[in-house]
């Protein structure tokens, strides 16, 4: 499998808008499946898979009729622009962000409980994320590109 992450588009032939089906086909059954719910009504609104050899996870959406939208990755062999972002500090991704013309980006800080807090960078022009631990990136999600009417444009 190519490793190379696809802003708006994908990892390789894993393209956003797929469906579970096709998804299945391409990788398998998951290791894991997660449903998360509406707290008030039980609905399943998001499904992520969980496949732990390649340290990936793909989120499919009921809003977006179960279509693929979200993939994260945390092992360093996967690459952005060619370089592996994974390891890399807040300065060093800074540096690449801006060698990239990724675009501007915002920090923001997430409280898991009581003792511990990651951050993750956003930049929305790009639908990406680097989350952060100790430091240094730790995941990178990323998702399809949006239209300024913030309707989906999924990938050919």
């Amino acid at each position: 499998m190519n490793k190379e992450i696809l802003p708006g588009t994908g990892l390789d032939e894993l393209k956003f808008g797929l469906t579970r089906e096709e998804v299945k086909q391409q990788f398998g059954e998951p290791d894991e499946i997660e449903q998360y719910a509406d707290e008030d009504t039980d609905e399943v609104l998001n499904e992520a898979w969980h496949y732990d050899n390649l340290e990936l996870s793909i989120s499919f959406d009921k809003d977006e009729n179960w279509k693929m939208s979200t993939i994260s990755v945390s092992d360093a062999s996967f690459k952005l622009a060619g370089k592996e972002v994974i390891g890399l500090t807040k300065e060093e991704l800074d540096e690449f962000i801006s060698a990239n013309n990724f675009g501007s980006g915002e920090m923001e800080e997430w409280s898991i409980d009581d003792e511990e807090t990651q951050h993750v960078l956003t930049i929305d022009e790009k639908s990406i994320n680097f989350w952060f631990n100790q430091g240094k990136v730790s995941e990178i999600q990323w998702g399809p590109l949006y239209d300024n009417d913030d309707n989906t444009i999924w990938p050919n």
